[in-house]
């Protein structure tokens, strides 16, 4: 018996030995860390025993004990350990100690701490009623650091058992909600026990004879985690999902924030009384969502946009006075928890000079009338010879001005700034987040700068300076005709020869004044907004008052907030498919077979005769004397046709399919359209795309059938995008696009041919106008045309307008505000012009004032 006493105890410390030898973390915790390679072996060997025990060795291991009675109770609000919301405060836990605790509010967190030695373990378990769902994270030594472990998955109260093989040190503990709503009551215990140690009383030798053979190490593996943000709950500031409910913002404040869904917004708003600096941050919580903020004027043109990460910053260094908005919505389909912070810095300029008794002049400075001018896209023209005043206002301010080359010509600015002032002078050709730019800096009086410049386009000039200054700056430019050969090497030199001579008397007086008017600069104002997630927007007016109309995500046609079921083929939808006289407003639309339908107001809803119009797309409608007119390509030959409605059925007005094959195939832009007017008689006009080559072809109805306006087409070119205005028969406009390279033409019927309404093109750019019914064109009187389309300036799309006075072509400004705009339709309403577009979301509807 007592041998075999002495072999189980042999037998049992051998098993001792090899948990020793194999010992690794008892558990993980309950949150995803990276699994460790587990080496595997074979031992063989043999084991010698060379003394014999005589009695029973004691195995002896130590726990501690603890109380797993809380030490307080606690029933809502914030509870007794606060304020512990950062790891400075936080409150210290011992072992075998409950605490009662709370989450007051929706961002409320509980920083513990706990101290222990190396070879312990501890438990961190929270509880309560109501099944609290916590989450912990614990940090070691440095709470600023990586997590060291982490607990809860969202399914109850969150728990970390038997943690093992810890350094000794301090241990931070960070305790918030997992769904971010409030917890009135929960607990959380920590246990911290050592290790069960095996102590023999006598001294055993084992003389192994050992042969182990491991298994390769394991590739260090990979985890790969899907997040799936449980929904926030709405914050106290809801509803602030628009501008009408939008929340003030003030100056040094910081507010918590959530974006409860996907599709939340929240909206801000602050006022500026005098130019200031301004900075709005949006920071993050800890979990580190995807946030974009946007920031807007009153009449809700963008300014800036930033984010994309849990941080977006926005600083800009010139704010004009006035009511600004700021929105902030999720990123990448990401639900938010956030903060922001809004400061600015006022300052009052003035001009107004001041002696000194010395008499020292020292004047401060006014920003000059040319702002806001401070990046290319706010770049503010200069001609030939023309000489302009300026300022640099604040320092970090930069000035940017823009001259339109032709090309093939010898630039030279003249920039000459107060005495000592240090500036620059950049040219920046073309669009300069694309291309380079030259330099030159000078530290004297006057900078003069030369720039041979071959291509036709714009050209950016930059004045910097390091500190605020007044300067004058003209622009002296030389035309040349350059000689090419293989190897052109053109040679330069102008010789400059400039005789200042001045006298100046300055006799000091109590103060000196000096007024600057401000130009009016024309903007362009929100009439309106409709709608979500549109495309084909539209505005036509009858003069007075204005219909509006798009196609819904959903494929309805829309109408003055009348929903129309349709299946519409937004693609095949024509140019001018929305009518409105003083009566009534029409519409005409495509669905998905091709069936082309039209209904009135009278009676929306109801499709005109209760049936198709035809078989085709691209339909275009008008109305004389409440008839309405659809003018289409036919489905069957691509060609031509147009029908009115004769009070019982859709007739042909004038012979069917009239044109040659239309060039429908073109990508989306509008490969055919119809206007019309009607005076002492009814007249109507039709142009489009010519099949065979690409050009553009305008019929008329000549009061028994249809003709060729023209013998010539009117476009010299390939057309890829068209629109038409019809004022009379003595001015029929059309406008085209080019595409390659991207220019847009304006031409008009001058009783026997198709000439340029000013140059050719009207409209010439080297950046991008994409074939995608982004052309509109209206005629207010022959004297004053106007022309709305998309462009893109560097990474930003653009709805820009241009206006023919008669005599020349003027830039009349963006109406979407660098939105990214897309559709435009430009009209007019009480004699003001009115623009539509879709925001990429909604229809938005401006005028200019």
């Amino acid at each position: 018996m007592i041998k075999k006493l002495i072999l189980f105890c042999f037998s049992f410390l051998f098993i001792i030995s090899l948990i020793f030898l194999s010992c690794s973390k008892s558990e993980n915790p309950t949150s995803p860390t990276n699994p460790q390679p587990t080496k595997t072996w074979t031992p063989d060997w043999s084991a010698t025993i060379t003394k014999t025990m005589t009695h029973t060795p004691t195995i002896t291991a130590t726990f501690a004990t603890y109380v797993s009675t809380p030490t307080q109770t606690w029933s809502g609000g914030a509870d007794a350990f606060e304020p512990d919301n950062d790891y400075n405060h936080a409150k210290d836990i011992i072992n075998g100690e409950m605490q009662a605790r709370s989450i007051h509010v929706w961002d409320d967190v509980d920083w513990i701490k706990f101290t222990i030695l190396s070879d312990f373990e501890f438990s961190i378990i929270t509880s309560g009623p109501n099944n609290p769902l916590t989450y912990i994270e614990v940090y070691k030594n440095d709470p600023t650091g990586s997590t060291y472990c982490t607990g809860g998955d969202g399914s109850g109260p969150a728990e970390i058992l038997n943690y093992q093989f810890n350094e000794a040190g301090t241990y931070y503990i960070k305790i918030r909600p997992w769904d971010y709503n409030p917890i009135n009551l929960y607990y959380i215990q920590l246990i911290i026990n050592l290790y069960a140690t095996a102590t023999p009383t006598e001294t055993i030798t084992l003389t192994p004879t050992i042969s182990s053979t491991f298994s390769p190490e394991l590739p260090t593996s990979t985890i790969t985690l899907t997040l799936t943000p449980s929904p926030f709950p709405t914050d106290i500031y809801e509803p602030d999902n628009n501008t009408s409910e939008a929340r003030a913002l003030t100056p040094g404040i910081e507010y918590d924030h959530t974006l409860h869904s996907e599709s939340d917004e929240d909206w801000f708003y602050f006022n500026i009384n005098s130019p200031s600096v301004v900075d709005i941050r949006s920071g993050e919580d800890n979990i580190g969502y995807n946030k974009l903020m946007t920031i807007y004027d009153e009449y809700l043109n963008i300014l800036d946009t930033a984010g994309g990460n849990p941080y977006a910053i926005s600083t800009r260094e010139y704010w004009t006075p006035g009511k600004y908005y700021v929105k902030i919505y999720p990123w990448g389909g990401m639900n938010a928890v956030y903060n922001i912070e809004f400061n600015l810095t006022q300052f009052t300029p003035s001009n107004t000079p001041v002696y000194s008794p010395s008499p020292t002049f020292t004047p401060t400075y006014q920003m000059d009338t040319y702002e806001p001018d401070d990046d290319y896209l706010s770049a503010k023209t200069i001609s030939r010879g023309e000489t302009q005043i300026r300022s640099i206002v604040p320092r970090a301010n930069d000035d940017f001005i823009k001259y339109d080359c032709p090309g093939n010509e010898v630039i030279t600015s003249y920039c000459s700034g107060d005495t000592n002032s240090y500036y620059k002078v950049d040219y920046l050709i073309v669009l300069p987040d694309i291309y380079g730019y030259t330099r030159e800096e000078s530290t004297s009086d006057e900078e003069i700068v030369i720039l041979e410049q071959f291509t036709p386009g714009p050209v950016y000039i930059r004045v910097q300076g390091d500190q605020s200054f007044s300067y004058s700056f003209s622009l002296v430019v030389h035309s040349m005709t350059p000689t090419f050969t293989f190897t052109a090497t053109p040679t330069i030199t102008p010789t400059f020869t400039i005789t200042q001579t001045g006298t100046i008397t300055q006799t000091p007086t109590n103060s000196i004044t000096s007024t600057v008017t401000p130009t009016n600069t024309p903007k362009w104002i929100v009439v309106a907004t409709y709608g979500a997630n549109v495309s084909e927007p539209k505005i036509y007016s009858n003069g007075i008052s204005f219909s509006y109309s798009y196609i819904s995500a959903n494929a309805n046609v829309i109408v003055n907030g009348f929903n129309i079921s349709g299946s519409v083929n937004e693609s095949k939808m024509g140019g001018k498919w929305v009518y409105k006289n003083s009566n009534y407003t029409y519409l005409t639309f495509t669905d998905a077979s091709n069936n082309i339908y039209a209904q009135i107001s009278s009676s929306w809803g109801q499709n005109i005769g209760n049936t198709t119009v035809a078989s085709g797309y691209f339909p275009n409608i008008f109305a004389y004397l409440n008839t309405p007119y659809v003018g289409y390509i036919n489905s069957s030959n691509n060609k031509i046709s147009v029908k009115y409605f004769g009070g019982s059925n859709w007739l042909n007005y004038g012979s069917a399919d009239f044109s040659t094959t239309v060039k429908h195939t073109i990508g989306f832009g509008n490969p055919m359209v119809m206007d019309g007017y009607s005076g002492t008689s009814f007249n109507l006009y039709v142009a489009y795309i010519n099949d065979s080559d690409g050009k553009v072809y305008c019929y008329y109805h000549n009061g028994s059938n249809w003709q060729q306006l023209g013998t010539n087409p009117v476009s010299e070119t390939l057309a890829y995008d068209i629109d038409i205005s019809v004022l009379d028969n003595s001015n029929i406009y059309i406008a085209y696009l080019y595409n390659y390279p991207e220019r847009i033409y304006v031409k008009r019927f001058n009783g026997t041919d198709w000439e340029n309404v000013g140059s050719s093109p009207a409209i010439e750019t080297t950046t991008n106008i994409s074939a995608h019914k982004n052309i509109s064109i209206f005629a207010h009187s022959s004297n004053d045309i106007w022309v709305a389309y998309k462009t893109q300036y560097s990474y930003y799309y653009v709805i820009k307008t241009v206006n023919w006075d008669g005599n020349i072509w003027q830039d009349k400004g963006s109406p979407d505000g660098l939105t990214g705009g897309v559709n435009p339709t430009i009209t007019f309403v009480n004699n003001i012009p009115y623009t539509s577009f879709s925001n990429g979301s909604q229809l938005i509807i401006r005028r200019l004032e």
